[in-house]
């Protein structure tokens, strides 16, 4: 870190996500001031005291606003959102109204306020619909097939239209760790198995399509690919945040079921199963490598270790 990026404050609204308290360590750890905005309970996040978090919804501009006018950063990392797919079918309106509006809201804000932060804005692989080439490169065509794609897609489009506010775009596939949610695919594998070693399940997996082929990268690489895209990265380019390499993913819980000793079927679940799904997702990370210098360092196998890790010793508590 240059001397001239030490002390810099970074504000990452949804810090109380599942990335947010990841990507407040990383910028810690490498010397930046972290502060945040957070939706609904106040996180406990080590080396930031409760004065650096602020509640907000990013759907009233005048909160964003205060906090930004509060917090006068140097960076926004723009992570609070909506963001599973399958919900996005059921909840087309709130997905616009959140991603959408509160992506207008934050730069709307931002220019009201007359802050020359840097923006890092978190999209998705989503955006780029059923792929015309495998891997996805950055000039893919962004054809959705999917309301949270869609929404990624026309937050995107609110943020070009205000080019005075320099900004970044973070296209990230599946990422996943310890702490993600289990409405998402790997800790839902990681959660069933800890449930059925402890005897609190039937040993049986419910799962919808586990024939898609899907790009996962652990939290932690992800968090080092947004502060080095904070450092680094162009303004207005889109960088693709991913391995490079797809899964299926019923040869990761067949894995999976490997770390356990566990006797457990397998068994296709009608709920589980998306409108539209895409055989496969898989990214090309050469740009985000060659401009920033970033590796991947965690395998997915030590992802879903950690995965199977952290849902057994949460379901140990309960």
């Amino acid at each position: 870190m240059s001397d001239a990026e030490m002390g810099k404050r970074v504000m990452i609204t949804g810090i109380g996500g599942f990335v947010g308290p990841y990507l407040a360590g990383e910028m810690l750890r490498n010397g930046y001031e972290v502060c945040g905005t957070y939706f609904a309970e106040k996180p406990s996040i080590e080396g930031i005291p409760d004065s650096m978090l602020r509640a907000a919804d990013i759907t009233k501009k005048e909160e964003i606003r205060s906090a930004l006018e509060e917090f006068q950063p140097d960076y926004v990392v723009h992570l609070a959102a909506m963001s599973d797919a399958g919900e996005s079918f059921r909840n087309r309106e709130l997905y616009n109204k959140v991603n959408v509006e509160g992506t207008r809201n934050i730069y709307e804000a931002l220019s009201e306020a007359g802050l020359k932060a840097k923006v890092l804005l978190a999209g998705s692989s989503h955006e780029y619909g059923i792929p015309l080439k495998i891997p996805i490169t950055e000039d893919h065509p962004l054809n959705p097939n999917n309301p949270y794609g869609e929404s990624k897609v026309e937050a995107e489009r609110v943020a070009r239209q205000h080019p005075q506010i320099k900004t970044v775009f973070a296209r990230s596939f599946n990422h996943t760790g310890p702490g993600q949610p289990p409405n998402f695919v790997l800790p839902s594998f990681a959660h069933q198995i800890a449930m059925i070693e402890s005897g609190k399940q039937e040993p049986v997996i419910r799962v919808g399509n586990i024939d898609a082929k899907r790009d996962f990268l652990d939290v932690r690489d992800v968090v080092r690919a947004y502060r080095l895209l904070l450092q680094k990265g162009r303004e207005g380019e889109a960088y693709n945040v991913c391995s490079g390499e797809s899964h299926r993913i019923s040869d990761l819980l067949v894995e999976m079921i490997g770390m356990s000793r566990a006797d457990i079927k397998i068994m296709r679940d009608e709920e589980k199963l998306r409108p539209v799904d895409i055989p496969e997702l898989r990214g090309d990370n050469s740009k985000l490598k060659g401009e920033t210098g970033w590796q991947q360092e965690i395998s997915i196998d030590e992802t879903m270790r950690d995965l199977l890790d952290y849902w057994r010793k949460k379901v140990s508590e309960e």
